[in-house]
């Protein structure tokens, strides 16, 4: 995400969120932004973590998406979601 983006969400979210909650799920966005090692490694996890229905939908996604900033975020939320 880009810094001008991430300045346009913290500014629409200070009215509407308490400041600490907004900050933290900028932050948490910020860190999944781009297809790397974080995200790779979050595949991995969701891949070991015997909920197949998910393992099977993030590889189906991965392939038609390919490895982008969109299937980063995809793949860390969906290894958070697992692990509720």
């Amino acid at each position: 995400m880009s810094y001008a983006n991430t300045e346009a969400l913290k500014e629409r979210t200070r009215e509407r969120v308490p400041l600490q909650w907004a900050a933290t799920q900028i932050e948490a966005f910020d860190d999944t932004g781009s297809w790397g090692d974080e995200a790779e490694a979050a595949f991995a996890e969701v891949l070991r973590s015997g909920n197949g229905a998910a393992a099977e939908m993030l590889r189906a996604m991965r392939s038609f998406l390919g490895e982008n900033d969109m299937m980063a975020i995809l793949t860390v939320i969906t290894m958070r979601l697992t692990e509720l």
